[in-house]
């Protein structure tokens, strides 16, 4: 099926976004509850916050970059992620194939990472 398609990648920060994008396909209701709803914040996470800490290391670890780039790069890409699901969701947009929303996900990545000058590991 597409959404199996979507959540197979050997890269933990594309597997993230695509099942984040499968889940507002499979479950778009559930998916506007859950994401959706106005955040009692600053307008904003804060880079320190603990549940960001996995999602850092992982970053920093596979792309070999510092844990400050890699909170950075998380939050450039999250925004575009985060944007496509929701417009999947609200079907301001369609999703026409798993390999549409990971050339997507993936173009995103490598322009953040190339604004940032970062030098990553040949896939």
């Amino acid at each position: 099926s597409m959404m199996k398609k979507m959540e197979l990648s050997d890269n933990p920060f594309l597997s993230m976004g695509m099942h984040y994008i499968s889940y507002a396909v499979e479950e778009p209701e559930l998916f506007k509850l859950l994401f959706m709803c106005n955040r009692l914040s600053n307008g904003w996470y804060t880079r320190e916050q603990k549940t960001y800490s996995i999602i850092y290391d992982v970053i920093s670890s596979s792309l070999n970059v510092s844990r400050e780039q890699a909170a950075v790069l998380y939050a450039r890409v999250w925004v575009y992620t985060h944007g496509l699901a929701v417009s999947i969701a609200t079907k301001y947009i369609p999703c026409k194939s798993a390999e549409e929303m990971r050339a997507m996900l993936t173009e995103s990545f490598l322009a953040a990472a190339h604004q940032m000058g970062l030098n990553l590991p040949e896939a």
